[in-house]
């Protein structure tokens, strides 16, 4: 199938994804097919604007689609990486302005913007590839709460579209660095943390800020 626009992907979507939910594996393939749609597009709308891409780059989902576990409803998650070099000096704008149109394609496609922010969009998660390093060794010399939740994110991704060997060689920096700086244990307790669904009366615990506000948190 090929698709000119976002809101075709959504309509192949939708007729074709009850055909994948008995089939774990087929139903995150499936996923994949349209999120790299909705990224060919988003390059194409991109190119037309600003120029042709100006570096190799990696564009890698995290959380369940990182890990191959999204079911028939999933969020966004996901990152970009690019080469930097000397000729490129508006790299990071232009991959900026590209992260922002995948996430709106994702999101007319019928994935939900990331109540966390941790989308192409956010400068935070588009980096060239040596800002990225500096990042992580940052978040593995702080070993706080908050930076182990983000290096356990980063952990969870994969390569979706693009050089494939700047998330492997990246992932690898970070085995490395928790093992050498013996967070394990620290990286251990941040995984087992679940958020209180119930308080001490018994009482059912809702969003109290964000866009859920007022809702249960299921997952």
């Amino acid at each position: 199938m090929s698709a000119g626009s976002y809101e075709e992907v959504r309509k192949y979507r939708d007729l074709k994804i009850n055909e994948f939910i008995h089939d774990h594996f087929l139903l995150n393939q499936f996923h994949d097919e349209i999120m790299q749609k909705v990224v060919r597009i988003a390059i194409k709308k991109i190119e037309k604007e600003n120029g042709i891409v100006p570096a190799p780059f990696s564009f890698f989902v995290m959380g369940s689609a990182g890990r191959f576990e999204q079911g028939l409803w999933s969020d966004q998650d996901h990152g970009i990486i690019y080469e930097e070099t000397n000729t490129n000096a508006n790299a990071k704008s232009y991959f900026l302005h590209l992260g922002s149109e995948i996430s709106k394609g994702l999101y007319l496609a019928g994935y939900e913007y990331c109540n966390g922010d941790v989308m192409a969009s956010n400068p935070a998660w588009c980096k060239s590839y040596s800002e990225w390093q500096q990042q992580l060794t940052i978040w593995v010399k702080e070993a706080n709460w908050e930076s182990i939740r983000n290096l356990l994110i980063f952990i969870d991704s994969r390569s979706l579209y693009g050089e494939k060997k700047y998330i492997e060689e990246i992932k690898n920096y970070i085995y490395q660095s928790i093992h050498s700086e013996k967070l394990l244990p620290n990286t251990f307790n941040n995984t087992i943390y679940h958020k209180k669904g119930i308080g001490i009366l018994g009482q059912l615990l809702i969003e109290t800020h964000g866009l859920y506000a007022g809702q249960l948190n299921l997952k």
